[in-house]
Parts: structure tokens; sequence; C-alpha cells
């Protein structure tokens, strides 16, 4: 029986283009497709706007009055075997397609750095201000748009929406490092720099690793283990650069020596947030900013950086 699933996330996802291949996916048992998602605006009303409006009332604050909410819709179309079409479909629903949506949403994230999806709430913190006159009138109102970094992330085009599917049906999911990068886009726009300086640090070193152990499996297995034993030995500046010229493939460090040296920085900027609490950022005086905010984007672009160049390497024959 043909039968369409829709489900609502409450964030936007940000996409480039009109009309989009279905994203088809084969897991044991089931074949589906997931259609391109449809972003929107959502407006939720209070529920007495209607009868304070027809009585005249005063003036009502925007925030009382609306609630602008982003949600996109996702909608998942199968053929639903006729013994299942019979029973609980929500349950169904969950058993054997929210995995792979909640997948697909991570892959969008970490490949966009579109770091709010999949988080309840939005990058997008739209802010309403009403001035009001000694007799409660309303003199002005102001709007606008909150946030840092959010406009780090960039538009899902189809391209990276179809390369989605094989990674789906072979049930792949994205690195811990990536999603620890995100979690540091996600940690900076609430501003919580000690936090996002962890994650970021956290990330550095496991890509590092990864790549390393990677790298480390290519060769004869006769010489795996030694190479793994001294692996365990290294620091992490150690790692992505004399070690990696062992292994066979440019260091970070000749790819690119101002990213290697911020991200040196960052990594040991991590070790003291994480033993003290502390960013390591000292706020001045008069910084309306809170201490680090506005000196980390350097260090986040260094981290994309090594995110690049580790890619790279593990193209390389």
């Amino acid at each position: 029986m043909d039968m369409k699933f829709q489900c609502m996330v409450p964030y936007e996802i940000q996409m480039e283009g009109e009309v989009w291949k279905n994203l088809s996916i084969s897991r044991p048992g089931l074949t589906f497709e997931i259609e391109k998602p449809i972003s929107r605006e959502v407006i939720y009303l209070a529920a007495d706007f209607v009868k304070r409006a027809q009585v005249g009332g005063p003036p009502m604050f925007d925030l009382e009055t609306a609630n602008i909410q982003k949600c996109t819709r996702i909608e998942i179309n199968l053929d639903v075997p006729a013994h299942r079409a019979s029973q609980n479909l929500t349950a169904f629903f969950h058993e054997a397609l929210w995995a792979p949506v909640r997948d697909l949403l991570a892959w969008i994230r970490v490949e966009t750095h579109q770091f709010w999806v999949g988080y309840q709430e939005s990058n997008d913190r739209h802010v309403k201000v009403a001035y009001s006159n000694s007799d409660g009138t309303i003199a002005n109102r102001a709007s606008g748009h909150v946030g840092v970094l959010s406009e780090y992330g960039r538009p899902l085009t189809e391209y990276g929406w179809l390369s989605f599917a094989g990674r789906l049906s072979k049930f792949e999911v994205p690195s811990p490092s990536r999603r620890f990068f995100c979690d540091a886009l996600l940690d900076i726009s609430e501003t919580d720099i000690t936090q996002a300086i962890v994650s970021l640090g956290v990330s550095c070193e496991i890509e590092a690793r990864d790549l390393a152990s990677d790298l480390i499996h290519r060769k004869d297995e006769r010489i795996q283990r030694s190479y793994e034993k001294y692996l365990k030995r290294l620091a992490f500046e150690e790692i992505v650069s004399h070690f990696m010229e062992i292994l066979g493939v440019q260091g970070f460090n000749s790819y690119d020596p101002e990213a290697f040296e911020l991200v040196s920085e960052l990594y040991h900027k991590r070790g003291t947030a994480a033993h003290t609490g502390l960013s390591t950022f000292n706020q001045k005086p008069g910084d309306v900013l809170p201490a680090g905010l506005a000196a980390i984007p350097p260090y986040v672009k260094a981290v994309d950086t090594l995110f690049t160049w580790a890619d790279i390497q593990r193209r390389r024959p």
C-alpha cells in the first residue's frame, strides 16, 4: 500500500534551488523516498487574540500577540507491507523511518554546518522590542535578528542532498569530530565560549587520530601494530605534522602554517578550559561581547581548514 508519512521539525533548513529529485534509500526489508524538505514560518497567535481585537482592547505587545516559529516539513513515500498497514502506523514510523530521518538531519548538519539542525531552538532568534509612552500607547517598534556566526552555515544543494542516499542506505553516520565541530558552533551562538573551546579542541583531536588510524590501516599488516603503538605516545601537534609525513602524506603544518598554529593554540586552550572552566580569553574593560566571542572566529576557520586537509589526505592513493 502506497503511503506518505509527514513529520515536522522545529527549525529551518536552508536550501538552494527549487525542484530536487527525491532521495531514494534502501535498507533491509525497506525501500523508501524522502522528498526535498520544505521550510517555512509558522505564526502562532495568542488564544485570546481575536477576542481582544474585537473589543478594541489596548495596543498589545507583539510577543504577546504572536510567536513566529520556523519549521521544516519532511515527507516520506513508501509502499507499506499490507500486514503493517493495518497496524499502528505511528509506531511503524518510529520503528522503521525515524532512524533514517534522524541520520539524514545529522548529515545535513555536518555537511552544511547549519549547526542548529536537530535542536529545538533555531539559530534564528527574532527579537521584537516595543517602546511605550507614559499613557501606555506604543511609541515605536523595532525588530531584528541576534546571534553569532548565524550565517556560518551554507545552504544545502541538490548535489549534497543526493549524496546522502548511499550513506543512509549503508547506515553511515557523521564522524564524532564533525559533530563536535557543529556543537561548538551552537555553543558560540549561545555565547558559551568555554564549552565551544572544549568542543573545538575535542573535534581536532578526534579528527587527527581518526585520520592517522585510517592511514595506518593502509599499511602492511606487519607494521600496523608498531605505528599504532607509536601513535599513542604522540601529542596532537606531532600527529598532524611529522607523523603524517612518516605515513607518506602532507603534514598540516606545511599545508597551512597559520591554521596549524591556531589549531595548536586552540588545543592547549581546550585543556585549560576543560580543567579550570576558563576560556583563557581575557575580557577587556568596555568590551560588549563576552570574553573570546570576537576572537574565536579565526580558530573556527582553522578547524574547518583542518577538516579540509584531512579529507584531502584520505583521498590520496
